[in-house]
């Protein structure tokens, strides 16, 4: 049972599809923004400034590290940490609810259950989330963007990101930054159900050196370590 969950969990994090209900309340709906009233040609010129102030953060950094605190639809939650190398490299370790590894390497994907020394293999979901994965000159040319609210202190962004699969072109991202300084602080995913998934991400850093040896899986079965942080 606690196996099936956190492979929930993780499914969830990495393989959302299209909100297909026929009269859901929308992502934009429910974080009050302004979708309704423009499109994506209208946001982009009303909200410049913004949008580059984005794109920027975005391309600049070639890793990313921070804590986070993963929360679910129903409340469920799980920390851990988080480490990405651009291009294409990621390490999710969970501490809570469960121990688990979740690692992104060359489109593959290695799930690993520390307490039931199981490993499970996977390609990668073409999912939003992907923009963190990959550095672009201008990350958000290729996303529709359906909504933004903006103040002094934070940006939301509500978008879509162009794929070649039919399954993923309506699949919604919410991010969340802080603006003094730029820093993303939350990634909002959403599921058919149109059920969100929460990730907030706590005193991230950027462009710290990274071994590649952190994305590189080596089986702990042969001396059962913990996972340890960075």
């Amino acid at each position: 049972m606690r196996r099936l969950f956190t492979l929930i969990i993780l499914l969830s994090l990495l393989s959302f599809t299209p909100v297909l209900a026929e009269e859901p309340a929308s992502p934009m709906a429910e974080t009050s923004l302004e979708a309704d009233l423009f499109n994506d040609a209208e946001l982009r010129e009303r909200y410049a400034n913004e949008i580059r102030a984005i794109s920027h953060y975005l391309s600049s950094f070639k890793t990313f590290s921070s804590r986070f605190v993963q929360v679910g639809e129903n409340g469920q939650r799980g920390k851990g940490e988080v480490w990405i190398q651009r291009p294409g490299k990621a390490r999710w370790e969970y501490r809570t609810p469960a121990p688990v590894m979740l690692l992104i390497r060359d489109n593959k994907l290695t799930y690993y259950d520390y307490l039931l020394e199981e490993v499970t293999y996977a390609d990668v979901p073409d999912t939003p989330l992907n923009i963190l994965l990959y550095s672009s000159e201008d990350p958000l040319k290729n996303a529709t963007i359906h909504g933004i609210e903006a103040t002094r202190n934070s940006i939301r962004i509500v978008l879509s990101a162009e794929t070649d699969n039919e399954d993923w072109k309506n699949a919604m991202l919410i991010l969340s930054f802080d603006r003094n300084p730029m820093q993303l602080k939350r990634a909002i995913q959403f599921d058919p159900a149109n059920k969100a998934l929460t990730l907030d991400f706590i005193n991230p850093t950027l462009n710290q050196p990274l071994p590649d040896k952190r994305f590189i899986f080596i089986d702990p079965r042969k001396n059962k370590p913990y996972p340890t942080s960075r």
